[in-house]
Formats: C-alpha cells, structure tokens, sequence
C-alpha cells in the first residue's frame, strides 16, 4: 500500500517535513494514508468459503495460531492473499 502510495505519486517528498531531526509525514499525507489503509483492511475476500475483511481474516488467524500453541489445532495454516 505505502509503495502504491508513492509509485503513483499520491504522496511525495512534498508531503514530509523536518522536525527536531526527524522526517514528519504531513496532515494531508496522513489523512491519504489512513484513508487508503481504512478502505484496504474493509476490502472482503473470499477466506475459508466466507466473504470477510483484511482486519476479520488477521482475528482469525491470530485465534487459529493461538489454538496451534495450546494445541488445540495441529499444524498452522498461514493467509496467502491471491
């Protein structure tokens, strides 16, 4: 997401400033962040024959490998995004 971001030019060098030593990303650099980041989690996929977000497939999967450490589940079955 954050190298789509500057691949297509929609944040810039424009968009950071120096302070105190340290490169800011700036208000309006933020807001298009956050709102690209909001609508890439709320985007469904197809997970396990259900439609579900980004943030409901991440829950899972942390519920799933919280089961494989107390061995609940045998063998952990990782997310790959197609």
């Amino acid at each position: 997401m954050v190298i789509s971001l500057i691949n297509r030019r929609q944040i810039t060098a424009r968009d950071f400033s120096e302070q105190n030593g340290k490169i800011i990303l700036g208000k309006q650099g933020l807001n298009l962040f956050f709102e690209t980041y909001r609508k890439k989690v709320n985007t469904k996929f197809v997970y396990k024959n259900m439609r579900l977000n980004y943030l409901q497939i991440m829950e899972r999967q942390v519920w799933h490998f919280m089961r494989v450490l107390k061995e609940e589940d045998t063998t952990y079955e990782g997310y790959i995004h197609r």
